[in-house]
């Protein structure tokens, strides 16, 4: 369950890094 877990957070964090990277280049 914790390696679903810390998959899930890596998941979550790259989308994150993605969003950030393609918000500014819209604004």
């Amino acid at each position: 369950v914790e390696d679903l877990k810390n998959k899930n957070l890596i998941l979550r964090s790259q989308l994150r890094h993605h969003g950030a990277e393609i918000i500014p280049k819209t604004d």
